[in-house]
């Protein structure tokens, strides 16, 4: 409920720091039932600039997700606990921080999914049959990614994919080919690209990668 004849700003707490405390202070009386019920108190308002992409794995799952980075630019710090994440009016879901996010510290907000990104991920080449000098057995498994943006604005795309892992010193398994290459590739296997895809436009990622084993050796656990 608004009220138009309420223009004064709620007053907000001041912040006292000493040491590694932060006291917050009200600057009013607060009434509290005394029946054991919740009772939420404003302490203070801040504007925080956030910088947004989206995150999409479609190994797991073929959706974009909507990420916003913020910077603590603030006086305040953020306690261990759940927040309500808000996109525009429409509540998108919550997130919750396990340490303390203090003035200048860095944290990620989870957004939701949206459906404007289209995501798809295809198999496009399985190759079990080439045999190498000696006995040495080479698999080839090739994949392609779309990115496909319906919005009329220009996005930023963290695709992320993985090789499988090997756990055994005969198992290699090596990145072949890949277009665009990834900007990291992790000691697990993971690779990521960042891609900047232009309103009503496609984007592709295609990569393919090898795995050589013994002859011999029953491999497990592939696609």
């Amino acid at each position: 409920m608004y009220v138009a004849e309420s223009a004064m700003p709620e007053p907000q707490a001041v912040i006292d720091s000493a040491g590694i405390a932060v006291t917050y202070r009200a600057q009013r009386p607060v009434a509290i039932d005394s029946d054991g019920t919740q009772r939420k108190v404003l302490i203070g308002e801040t504007l925080l600039d956030a910088s947004l992409d989206y995150v999409s794995v479609p190994k797991l799952g073929e959706e974009a997700y909507l990420r916003a980075k913020v910077k603590n630019t603030s006086e305040m710090v953020f306690l261990p606990g759940s927040a309500s994440v808000f996109h525009d009016e429409e509540m998108v879901g919550t997130s919750s921080f396990e340490d303390p996010i203090v003035r200048n510290s860095e944290f990620e907000l989870q957004m939701g999914i949206d459906d404007r990104i289209r995501i798809t991920r295809e198999l496009t080449q399985r190759d079990t049959g080439k045999t190498l000098i000696g006995n040495i057995r080479r698999l080839t498994f090739g994949y392609r990614i779309k990115a496909i943006n319906t919005r009329d604005s220009a996005i930023k795309l963290s695709a992320q994919d993985q090789m499988p892992v090997s756990r055994h010193e005969d198992i290699k398994i090596r990145l072949a080919e890949a277009l665009p290459k990834p900007v990291e590739v992790s000691d697990l296997n993971l690779l990521k690209w960042e891609l900047d895809v232009p309103g009503g436009a496609t984007r592709e990622i295609s990569f393919t990668y090898t795995i050589e084993h013994p002859r011999d050796m029953r491999v497990v656990g592939l696609e």
